[in-house]
């Protein structure tokens, strides 16, 4: 079975409503549909520009409130805050992945 193929069974099977991912190895042309089924959307995403490995991303279920915070950092680390029923304040989730080859100057 191919990667896409996995991941889309994963998804119906297990229906998870926030998904953090990391070495994604998308780039600008890859969108969004290519990559995940119609009830699920980039919240937020970040591709390695200078190779094709890498990347990270917050997915979600279309009908989940989630808002990309930008950031002016370079490095692979990305945040969405999310409202829930049960706090009064929305939660922020994060993704970041720092390569084995990159010093602590790079996160």
């Amino acid at each position: 079975m191919a990667k896409r193929e996995t991941f889309w069974a994963l998804l119906e099977q297990d229906g998870p409503d926030i998904i953090l991912a990391s070495e994604t190895w998308l780039n600008s042309s890859i969108f969004e549909r290519e990559i995940l089924p119609d009830n699920y959307v980039f919240v937020s995403r970040r591709d390695r520009t200078n190779s094709t490995y890498g990347g990270v991303a917050i997915i979600a279920k279309h009908d989940m409130e989630g808002t990309e915070i930008l950031n002016s950092t370079t490095s692979e680390f990305i945040a969405a805050p999310f409202n829930t029923s049960s706090t009064k304040k929305p939660i922020i989730i994060g993704c970041l992945y720092r390569p084995t080859d990159n010093n602590l100057d790079y996160t």
